[in-house]
């Protein structure tokens, strides 16, 4: 993304800066056609977007936290000071619960659930299967222009003009560019796929099992691939991996405490979800680096390793 250059905060006749800024954005989300909203407020299409990417990395306290001091004749006039009101002592914070899906745990899993994934393109009426269609085609052509042009020199304009759709439309579906690249589905199928495995299955197995089937059922392996090589060499989607990669491993606490009667929050639990998580990542990023390696094989050979303790 573009840093563009600094603009005063105010200029004669014109609202503040920061609320053009704020009204380009909420229009934008509300779906009014880019060339509009560039038209009616005198901003430029790279500004639009670098603006929409902004808000949602930061949020509105993002924006009000970057921008520059208001200018005092802009600020309301303080209220007449009257008497201090009686407050309640203030009460002290509760220490954070030792709990799966706490703390760091709890904020990385809800950055990556809040990320939209595409609907079943084979499920639904009309109108549902359409929507996953045009999603679909939104990010196989992202995907491509990844591949072909690089991730950083591809911009959310391109990809919405080689799916012919808006740019408007592409924010519909994806809050970001980076989004585009871990839409694939895998992990919403994991619950699916991992009950499916019989009773008598170890966990491990069936872990490993459930996550080879699950996204088996979303991708091909070569889209897998490059999907993550992708996140391996460009340092903004290594940031969001880690997201999903705390996601996937609260998702596999919870999964296992349900299948052995445990509570996802034990210790034991937690360790075992992140082991089999951390070696479940280790094999995939090997395959992704060497095409060699049968992926289904090397992943039930590290689940034979990891059953039996790991010992050398």
């Amino acid at each position: 993304m573009l840093v563009m250059a600094a603009r005063p905060t105010t200029e004669p006749g014109t609202a503040p800066r920061r609320l053009v800024r704020l009204e380009a954005v909420l229009r934008s989300i509300r779906g009014v056609d880019p060339e509009t909203i560039c038209s009616e407020l005198g901003v430029t299409p790279e500004e639009l977007e670098n603006w929409r990417d902004e808000f949602v990395r930061a949020g509105l306290s993002g924006f009000d936290a970057a921008d520059p001091e208001p200018d005092p004749a802009e600020e309301p006039q303080a209220a007449p000071k009257s008497a201090p009101a009686r407050t309640a002592p203030e009460k002290k914070p509760e220490p954070e619960k030792d709990r799966a899906g706490t703390s760091w745990r709890e904020q990385a899993g809800r950055r990556a659930a809040s990320r939209l994934r595409p609907a079943d393109p084979n499920t639904g009426g009309l109108r549902e299967r359409k929507k996953a269609r045009t999603r679909a085609l939104i990010r196989e052509q992202a995907m491509r222009l990844f591949h072909e042009q690089g991730y950083a020199e591809t911009t959310v304009n391109q990809i919405a003009e080689a799916a012919e759709v808006s740019p408007s439309t592409f924010f519909r579906y994806f809050n970001t560019k980076e989004d585009v690249v871990f839409a694939d589905d895998a992990e919403s199928r994991l619950p699916d796929t991992f009950e499916a495995i019989p009773p008598d299955v170890g966990p491990v197995r069936a872990v490993f099992r459930g996550l080879l089937d699950a996204m088996a059922s979303t991708s091909d392996a070569e889209s897998v691939r490059q999907q993550v090589l992708l996140c391996l060499s460009v340092p903004e989607l290594r940031a969001v991996l880690f997201d999903n990669l705390t996601q996937l491993m609260n998702e596999i606490a919870e999964l296992v405490a349900k299948r052995v009667g445990r509570d996802p929050g034990d210790f034991e639990v937690r360790t075992f979800a992140a082991a089999v998580q951390g070696v479940w990542y280790s094999v995939l990023f090997d395959w992704a680096e060497d095409p060699g390696i049968d992926l289904e094989e090397a992943m039930m050979k590290a689940a034979d390793q990891l059953e039996h303790g790991l010992t050398l």
